[in-house]
């Protein structure tokens, strides 16, 4: 199947499915967002230390690092309840806390959403209370302690060299004491180096603080955005829904397609629903097509086959339009299979072509089945003449020379 017939096949053959879901979709889309409930955006402004990131991925890090700190279970419960809220906080850290940057910056954005202007300003207050508690304190504790490990360490030692300098007037053990207090002034300046650098590490670290309070602003809800989503979400189920469709039960609609399919010219579209002439005129009309079509194929002599669900009415109105020709002589015309009895008008095969008589939409069975006759005829095919709605009624005071030719597809004439 060629690209532009499966698009026709799947655009037109499924018009108002395509139609009716890209109305439905942004419309429904529209609504749900104007009725959504009106929330509050409360920003705050975090500065986490002082010296520019040298890569965005570091910058990414740091506001990786205050998004963990701020959606951490424990912190989201105490801001939760310095709110006075008992949502669930793994599901509100998820939905309502969100951290950005500003560049490669050390400022961080955090923003907490809400229904309620003044919970979602406590909220944002306590996070970045928070956030700002554990990135100033994490680790000053471990070297709190180091360093008072330190200061115990270097009172024994200065003490241990206290008690043992007056043994130094000691001729038998001043060699020994000196030995000893050396190893002490060895370690004691070490531990003295340690404490100074530790000291310098912590008075030298920079310090997190907040650079712009938290401030509430209404949340603006984009509806133009809704539809165009919807409308995006409308072309591809739609697409999807006709392609499948199209696949379970093939379509082939109008006589331009069916005669593509089948590798022929579309010679006309008997429409009665649409009578934009009268019948006699739409006769002539096919009847000329068929002829010119006809001495092109070098057929004098014509079959009408048709498939789908034949009309035998219809048929016979199809075969005496197409068969009368010009005034001056009638074309030879039989139908399908009723002629197949008579081989062919006595097994003369050369100037005999097929025309083609199928509803205005056509399964794939019976594309399946048009194929496989045609093949098996082996004959030229003049083109497809499509029909819809009853033509009876169209025809309803046709000509005479109508009326006497036409004829039940299995009469059999001679």
């Amino acid at each position: 199947m060629a690209i532009d017939e499966a698009v026709t096949r799947v655009v037109r053959g499924h018009w108002i499915l395509l139609l009716s879901l890209i109305i439905a979709l942004p419309v429904a889309g529209v609504l749900y967002e104007r009725h959504q409930t009106r929330e509050y955006s409360a920003t705050s402004r975090i500065q986490v230390g002082t010296s520019l990131a040298s890569s965005q991925v570091e910058a990414d890090a740091a506001s990786a690092r205050a998004l963990g700190l701020a959606t951490t279970p424990g912190v989201v419960v105490r801001a939760l309840t310095s709110a006075g809220l008992t949502t669930d906080p793994t599901q509100f850290a998820a939905q309502h806390i969100s951290v950005g940057r500003i560049g490669v910056s050390p400022i961080v954005i955090l923003t907490v959403t809400w229904t309620n202007a003044g919970k979602a300003s406590q909220l944002a207050t306590s996070l970045t209370q928070q956030v700002l508690a554990f990135s100033n304190d994490s680790g000053y504790d471990a070297e709190a302690q180091r360093i008072r490990a330190l200061d115990d360490t270097i009172a024994s030692l200065q003490s241990s060299r206290t008690a043992l300098l007056p043994n130094l007037t000691n001729k038998n053990q001043a060699i020994v004491v000196q030995a000893r207090i050396g190893a002490i002034d060895t370690t004691l300046q070490d531990d003295l180096r340690q404490r100074s650098d530790l000291i310098v590490a912590a008075a030298s670290r920079s310090s997190s603080v907040m650079v712009d309070p938290p401030h509430v602003d209404p949340v603006v809800r984009s509806v133009a955005k809704s539809g165009i989503l919807g409308l995006l979400a409308a072309l591809v189920l739609g697409l999807g829904l006709a392609a499948l469709l199209e696949w379970v039960r093939p379509r082939i609609r109008g006589a331009a397609a069916i005669a593509q399919s089948l590798g022929t010219t579309a010679l006309g579209d008997l429409d009665a629903r649409r009578r934009k002439q009268s019948w006699d005129e739409a006769a002539r009309e096919l009847a000329g097509r068929v002829q010119l079509l006809g001495r092109a194929n070098r057929a004098d002599r014509l079959l009408l086959m048709p498939i789908g669900s034949p009309d035998d009415l219809a048929t016979g109105l199809v075969c005496a339009a197409i068969g009368r020709g010009n005034r001056k002589g009638k074309t030879a015309v039989r139908v399908l299979p009723s002629c197949l009895l008579e081989e062919y008008w006595h097994a003369d095969h050369e100037h005999v072509g097929v025309v083609v008589l199928s509803p205005a939409v056509l399964t794939g069975s019976q594309l399946k089945q048009a194929r496989i006759m045609l093949a098996t005829l082996d004959l030229p095919v003049v083109g497809v003449v499509t029909r819809t709605g009853d033509l009876a009624d169209w025809a309803a005071s046709p000509p005479a020379d109508l009326v006497q030719g036409a004829r039940p597809v299995n009469a059999g004439a001679r």
